[in-house]
């Protein structure tokens, strides 16, 4: 029987980040707000005659994945098996958690006896290097809401007490990261946009959930991420029912505090914001 190697991490939620590019990939991230949910990213690994990375049971090329397995065990070949009860492409932090499960099972499958903090700098790289994600290993690895006060690694984040709390997610249309991150005058207005509702969260008295959902609608208008016409009509449904509504970074996801599964035709994903994190 073939030796099998599992893992798995949470899925994550970004409401609002800005981008912070340096020569060394463990200072460059971002900063902004995140958090985990309560879904998880399984990833089985068993040695293989050829190396192949599949998605919920459909072959796919990962780069992000594959970048891992490059650098952790580059003459070897293994079948990568990622189940997930959210898409990917559509800001759930697949991606990241993607990475992180495979540096650990790799780790273990081939004994490699790599530290914690080996295998979320190689996620983290990974990430970095393929532009699917800037904070988002971060953000797992420590689970919880998080206000991320600094790029890069170790994490550095202020938590707020919203454990527990609802969240529902609109799935509308897929949106790679990469597409975003790859684009330098998007990145300057998101930073710009970026930098504001942060201030504006952090001289908040008494955050809520609602209130930072609010800034992260604001900051998602005016960096211009809200592109996609469907996404903005079903924000703007939530927030007539007395709602409070944003898009999810980055993909074209409505994330809403209030069940919409009867003001849209689109699939709901009904979530809660958990303090998981992925135990390495």
């Amino acid at each position: 029987m073939k030796r099998i190697a599992q893992t798995f991490c949470p899925a994550s939620i970004s409401l609002m980040f800005g981008a912070v590019y340096k020569k060394d990939p463990l200072q460059t991230g971002s900063v902004g707000i995140g958090f985990t949910v309560n879904k998880k990213i399984e990833v089985r690994i068993q040695r293989a005659q050829q190396t192949s990375i599949v998605f919920n049971g459909k072959k796919i090329i990962f780069s992000t994945v594959q970048t891992v397995l490059d650098t952790l065990v580059p003459k070897e070949h293994v079948k990568v098996e990622i189940s997930s009860p959210l898409p990917l492409g559509f800001g759930f932090g697949i991606s990241g958690a993607a990475a992180l499960t495979t540096a650990s099972a790799i780790s273990n499958l081939y004994k490699l006896g790599k530290s914690k903090e080996e295998l979320v700098q190689i996620a983290h790289t990974a990430e970095i290097v393929n532009r699917t994600g800037l904070g988002t290993v971060g953000t797992q690895i420590l689970g919880g809401f998080l206000l991320k006060t600094a790029a890069g690694l170790p994490v550095r984040a202020v938590s707020f007490p919203f454990v527990g709390q609802n969240i529902y997610a609109v799935v509308i249309k897929r949106l790679p990261t990469e597409s975003v991150l790859n684009n330098k005058n998007k990145t300057a207005k998101i930073n710009l946009a970026a930098e504001k509702a942060l201030e504006k969260i952090k001289k908040l008295i008494k955050p809520s959930l609602e209130g930072i959902i609010d800034i992260a609608y604001s900051y998602a208008i005016e960096s211009s991420l809200v592109s996609n016409q469907a996404v903005a009509n079903v924000i703007g449904k939530i927030k007539q029912h007395g709602g409070h509504a944003t898009m999810a970074m980055v993909g074209q996801t409505v994330v809403s505090t209030i069940d919409p599964t009867k003001l849209t035709g689109f699939a709901v994903q009904k979530l809660k914001i958990s303090n998981n994190n992925m135990v390495l």
